[in-house]
């Protein structure tokens, strides 16, 4: 009997050893629980600061459904249409010109093309000098418009353009 009670002892004071531990194995996960979930969230923060400042020095281009926009609504306006494109020496300006100007071939738009260096002070954007009063010029905005090809519009003499156009370096955000 004797026996059998220091066994019963031990195997209480080891059960309560092994409960202790067990609760301090709970405790340990819970704070390591703790310490993903903020590292995840830390983690998303920066992947999320990341993917905008991605997106801020990304390159402009036009998507394929704005392309495609802009060829059918300049195929549906009053024709023929002739520009004026300028292109900034800057390459992002010249590549996202350049996909313009594919564009606007496509859709039979007539014009000349210039390219120069840089301009002082610095222009951004596109931006595009429209004939007051003119039905053609108006179709072009629009195209713009339902294509959804951001730009600054003005309205001024041309010449012999319906549109002169001059595509500047990227917008800063």
């Amino acid at each position: 009997m004797w026996g059998t009670r220091v066994r019963d002892h031990d195997f209480e004071s080891q059960m309560g050893q092994l409960d202790i531990s067990a609760g301090k194995a709970n405790e340990s996960a819970e704070i390591l629980k703790k310490g993903n979930i903020e590292l995840q969230t830390t983690l998303e923060r920066e992947r999320s600061a990341r993917l905008k400042l991605e997106a801020q020095i990304a390159p402009r281009s036009l998507s394929e459904s704005q392309r495609a926009a802009l060829i059918k609504a300049l195929i549906a306006a009053p024709q023929p249409f002739i520009i004026d494109i300028t292109l900034i020496g800057d390459r992002e300006a010249e590549m996202y010109g350049e996909q313009l100007l594919s564009a606007l071939q496509e859709a039979k738009v007539q014009g000349q093309t210039n390219k120069i260096g840089m301009i002082a002070p610095p222009r951004y954007g596109i931006q595009i000098t429209l004939q007051p009063n003119s039905t053609k010029s108006l179709s072009f905005k629009n195209a713009l418009e339902k294509a959804s090809i951001p730009a600054i519009f003005s309205f001024g003499n041309t010449g012999q353009f319906d549109a002169q156009i001059l595509i500047g370096l990227k917008p800063m955000k």
